[in-house]
Order: C-alpha cells, then structure tokens, then sequence
C-alpha cells in the first residue's frame, strides 16, 4: 500500500453521514407534508363505519305486535259516549285516558296506534240488542283504517281492541263496517257522516 494511503477514506464517510441523515430528515417531512395537503388522513383515525353511526331512526320506537288485544278496553266513561249507533269507539296512544288495559300497556311506537270499541253503556235503539260489538277483522283500504265488527259470540271472549299499523296516508280515517245487519256501522243520525268513522289523530 502506498505512503499515506491508510485511512485515507475514513474522512470523506465521516463527513458524507450527517448529508445523508439531513437528506433522509428532510424526505420525510416532504412526505409528510405532502400526505397533509393531499387531505389524506392518518392510519390512526379510520372513518367509522356506516353501522355503527347513531341516526335518529335507530332510536326510534318500533312496535313489536301488532293485532287484536284482548287486555284492551274502553274505560266506562269512554263507553258511554256514543260514535256511531250502539257504538262506542276511541283511537290513538295507548296512553289515551279513553283506554283501560289489563296490565301495563304495551311499547307502541309512531308506526302504529291503538283502537278500541264497546257497546256498554251506549244508547242504542236497536230492536234486539245483542251482546255488543267484537273486532273481526283490521285492513288497510285506500289509505284508511277498516275496522270490521261483529256480534260478540256465546262463550268467546269478545275482542274489544286491536294495535294497528298506522298507515302512510297524510289524514286517514278509522271506518267501522258489518258484515252483517248489525247496527254498529250506521252513523249517528244528525251527524252529518256517510259511514261510522273518526278521524286518526
């Protein structure tokens, strides 16, 4: 090896290391600044996912039965005002003071109302009176409400209220129909109705 020759790279990488850790420095700031302006966010704050974000839809209440209830009545004062001829009949929320429940009454959401009827105390001019109204059948028609009432039978409990599906409709009515030549969906005389009905609230 020649005179002088040893060692004689040792100074050009001493000097060469702090270039390159000033270089790597400053990649990496331009990277990061770049990723800033880009508007791209960091690996730490992902987006949640669309399942668990709270809407107000998901705390809404939505009722689970819908149908003829037998634990809902008409409370005696309600059942002595008549709707229609030798019917008495109330709709709205099962907190309604026209409504009597045997127990606590059940969790109706938006999506539904409850209705109940009862001849009880009613004033009915019908030649033979029978044993009052019972619920048969609830469909939806034309954006309103058909209820449809029967006769109350020997030895079946009558069904005297029923959770209903509230329908789209911006105004419906409640009608009460018979099948049979039952008085209880002729209106009140004087009242100006073509049909027994009341409007949901």
């Amino acid at each position: 090896m020649p005179e002088g020759a040893e060692g004689c790279h040792s100074p050009p990488v001493t000097r060469a290391l702090p270039l390159l850790l000033l270089s790597l420095v400053a990649g990496c700031q331009a990277s990061v600044k770049a990723e800033v302006n880009s508007g791209k966010k960091a690996a730490e704050e992902p987006e949640p996912p669309p399942s668990l974000v709270t809407t107000a839809h998901d705390s809404t209440v939505r009722t689970s039965r819908i149908g003829v209830s037998h634990r809902l009545t008409l409370t005696p004062e309600a059942s002595s005002r008549p709707l229609c001829r030798c019917l008495a009949a109330a709709v709205g929320a099962p907190g309604d003071p026209s409504f009597s429940w045997r127990g606590e009454p059940p969790s109706v959401g938006d999506d539904a109302f409850v209705v109940a009827v009862s001849g009880d105390g009613t004033p009915c001019d019908w030649p033979t009176r029978g044993r009052g109204p019972s619920i048969m059948a609830v469909e939806e028609e034309a954006g309103n409400i058909i209820v449809t009432l029967e006769e109350s039978r020997p030895g079946i409990p009558p069904a005297r209220g029923a959770i209903v599906h509230r329908p789209a409709s911006a105004e419906p009515w409640v009608v009460f129909r018979t099948e049979a030549r039952l008085p209880y969906s002729a209106p009140l005389p004087g009242s100006g109705e073509p049909v027994c009905r009341v409007r949901l609230p």
